[in-house]
Protein backbone atom coordinates (compact mmCIF):
# COMPACT_ATOMS: atom_id res chain seq x y z
CA UNK A 1 0.00 0.00 0.00
CA UNK A 2 2.93 2.25 1.01
CA UNK A 3 4.89 1.78 -2.21
CA UNK A 4 1.54 2.59 -4.41
CA UNK A 5 1.24 5.57 -2.58
CA UNK A 6 4.94 6.18 -3.26
CA UNK A 7 4.61 5.97 -6.73
CA UNK A 8 1.56 7.53 -7.15
CA UNK A 9 2.89 10.71 -5.82
CA UNK A 10 6.31 10.38 -7.93
CA UNK A 11 4.07 10.31 -11.45
CA UNK A 12 2.01 13.14 -10.29
CA UNK A 13 5.24 14.87 -9.55
CA UNK A 14 6.43 14.07 -12.89
CA UNK A 15 3.49 15.26 -14.55
CA UNK A 16 3.51 18.22 -12.78
CA UNK A 17 6.77 19.27 -12.82
CA UNK A 18 6.88 18.21 -16.92
CA UNK A 19 3.72 20.75 -17.08
CA UNK A 20 5.53 23.52 -15.15
CA UNK A 21 8.71 22.81 -17.71
CA UNK A 22 6.92 22.46 -20.50
CA UNK A 23 7.86 25.78 -23.16
CA UNK A 24 4.62 27.40 -24.61
CA UNK A 25 3.50 26.99 -27.61
CA UNK A 26 5.56 28.33 -30.44
CA UNK A 27 4.15 31.65 -31.45
CA UNK A 28 2.45 31.45 -34.65
CA UNK A 29 2.52 34.70 -37.54
CA UNK A 30 -0.62 34.92 -37.91
CA UNK A 31 -2.72 36.83 -41.40
CA UNK A 32 -6.10 38.11 -41.74
CA UNK A 33 -7.96 37.26 -45.13
CA UNK A 34 -11.45 36.86 -46.24
CA UNK A 35 -12.55 33.14 -46.40
CA UNK A 36 -14.23 33.36 -49.59
CA UNK A 37 -15.38 29.68 -50.54
CA UNK A 38 -15.26 26.25 -49.06
CA UNK A 39 -15.49 23.12 -51.31
CA UNK A 40 -15.52 19.36 -51.17
CA UNK A 41 -14.82 16.42 -52.75
CA UNK A 42 -15.01 13.15 -52.48
CA UNK A 43 -11.58 11.53 -51.52
CA UNK A 44 -10.22 7.47 -51.27
CA UNK A 45 -7.18 6.66 -49.70
CA UNK A 46 -5.89 3.28 -49.53
CA UNK A 47 -5.12 1.28 -45.67
CA UNK A 48 -4.75 -1.52 -45.16
CA UNK A 49 -7.75 -2.58 -44.30
CA UNK A 50 -9.39 -1.34 -47.49
CA UNK A 51 -10.41 2.03 -49.01
CA UNK A 52 -11.06 4.44 -47.19
CA UNK A 53 -13.73 7.09 -48.06
CA UNK A 54 -13.17 10.56 -47.03
CA UNK A 55 -14.01 14.20 -48.01
CA UNK A 56 -11.37 16.61 -48.92
CA UNK A 57 -12.93 20.40 -47.95
CA UNK A 58 -11.02 23.05 -49.60
CA UNK A 59 -10.55 26.50 -48.29
CA UNK A 60 -10.18 29.09 -50.37
CA UNK A 61 -8.73 32.85 -48.62
CA UNK A 62 -8.00 35.92 -50.23
CA UNK A 63 -5.30 37.03 -48.53
CA UNK A 64 -5.24 40.87 -50.16
CA UNK A 65 -2.01 40.46 -52.65
CA UNK A 66 -2.32 36.42 -53.00
CA UNK A 67 -5.54 34.23 -52.60
CA UNK A 68 -4.26 30.88 -51.02
CA UNK A 69 -6.24 27.56 -50.73
CA UNK A 70 -5.59 24.94 -48.52
CA UNK A 71 -7.26 21.58 -47.89
CA UNK A 72 -8.22 19.13 -45.29
CA UNK A 73 -9.10 15.55 -45.14
CA UNK A 74 -12.13 14.01 -42.56
CA UNK A 75 -14.97 11.59 -42.62
CA UNK A 76 -18.17 12.33 -44.21
CA UNK A 77 -19.67 12.38 -40.85
CA UNK A 78 -17.46 13.98 -38.91
CA UNK A 79 -18.75 17.78 -37.64
CA UNK A 80 -17.70 21.02 -39.62
CA UNK A 81 -15.36 23.28 -38.93
CA UNK A 82 -17.31 26.19 -37.73
CA UNK A 83 -16.35 28.64 -40.21
CA UNK A 84 -18.67 31.29 -42.27
CA UNK A 85 -18.15 32.02 -45.78
CA UNK A 86 -17.05 36.20 -47.04
CA UNK A 87 -16.20 36.56 -43.03
CA UNK A 88 -12.35 37.34 -42.02
CA UNK A 89 -10.60 34.34 -40.58
CA UNK A 90 -6.69 34.30 -39.04
CA UNK A 91 -4.56 31.76 -40.12
CA UNK A 92 -0.88 31.24 -40.00
CA UNK A 93 1.36 29.34 -42.56
CA UNK A 94 4.62 27.34 -41.33
CA UNK A 95 5.72 25.58 -44.52
CA UNK A 96 3.57 22.88 -45.82
CA UNK A 97 1.36 23.68 -42.46
CA UNK A 98 -1.60 25.93 -42.72
CA UNK A 99 -3.14 26.75 -39.38
CA UNK A 100 -7.14 28.34 -39.09
CA UNK A 101 -8.20 29.62 -36.23
CA UNK A 102 -12.19 29.04 -36.62
CA UNK A 103 -15.21 31.01 -34.91
CA UNK A 104 -14.23 29.27 -31.24
CA UNK A 105 -10.78 30.26 -31.42
CA UNK A 106 -9.75 26.63 -31.96
CA UNK A 107 -6.48 25.99 -34.49
CA UNK A 108 -7.35 23.70 -36.94
CA UNK A 109 -4.00 21.74 -39.50
CA UNK A 110 -4.85 22.32 -42.74
CA UNK A 111 -2.52 21.07 -46.22
CA UNK A 112 -0.74 24.21 -48.34
CA UNK A 113 -2.13 23.53 -51.11
CA UNK A 114 -1.45 26.57 -53.70
CA UNK A 115 -0.33 30.24 -53.44
CA UNK A 116 -1.83 32.72 -56.50
CA UNK A 117 -0.84 36.24 -56.86
CA UNK A 118 -4.18 38.35 -57.22
CA UNK A 119 -5.27 39.62 -60.44
CA UNK A 120 -5.24 43.09 -60.43
CA UNK A 121 -8.37 44.06 -62.94
CA UNK A 122 -8.37 48.06 -61.75
CA UNK A 123 -8.06 49.97 -64.46
CA UNK A 124 -6.70 53.14 -63.23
Amino acid sequence: MKRTIQALLFVIILLVGSALGTPDKKEREWQEGKLTDISSAPFTEGTIGGPAHKEKIIYVIDAGKYIYTFSHLHFPHDKAMPVTVNSVVKFAIEKSKVYLLDEDGKEHDLKFEKKALKDDTRKD
